[in-house]
């Protein structure tokens, strides 16, 4: 039972932010859309970017915190 435990808690890790960031990505860009604005893309890529590291610390962190409990 553990060890389905940490595999879950691995699969969390290398799954939940690349699908949050994508997630994030897609919503800005149709908001940018449905309001009819603007924006650089390279903005919108760094924002992503940042995002990606700031999920996957995070969930490095929550795995780190349920592993051995």
């Amino acid at each position: 039972m553990l060890a389905i435990r940490r595999l879950f808690l691995l699969v969390f890790v290398l799954a939940a932010p690349p699908l949050l960031t994508a997630g994030l990505y897609v919503g800005s860009q149709y908001l940018l859309r449905a309001t009819n604005r603007t924006i650089d893309p390279k903005v919108l890529t760094y924002a992503a970017v940042a995002e990606f590291i700031i999920f996957f610390w995070v969930a490095v962190l929550e795995a780190r915190s349920r592993w051995s409990a």
